[in-house]
């Protein structure tokens, strides 16, 4: 899971991370892609690693694309300027 704390209209050049939840009842199981380059290359990402996962459509599963690390953690949860799908 991810916390955001600010929405900001684009991610210019900040780094983009990508979670990919293969089952969207247990987010406490994920894989994790760091600095994927933009919100496009992690949705491009995420659709391959969801097909891989036998979930093209990604109805069991569930992602996320983090914008701007802010460097603070909330547990073990990193927390982004912006999160997006």
């Amino acid at each position: 899971m991810i916390v955001s704390t600010l929405l900001v209209a684009g991610c210019g050049d900040e780094q983009v991370d990508a979670y990919y939840y293969p089952n969207k009842n247990d987010l406490t199981k994920r894989l994790f892609y760091a600095n994927v380059g933009s919100i496009e290359n992690c949705r491009m990402l995420i659709q391959k690693v969801a097909t891989a996962n036998h979930d093209a459509n990604i109805e069991r599963g569930d992602y996320e694309c983090g914008v701007g690390p802010t460097g603070q953690t909330l547990g073990d949860i990193t927390v982004y300027k912006q999160t997006v799908r």
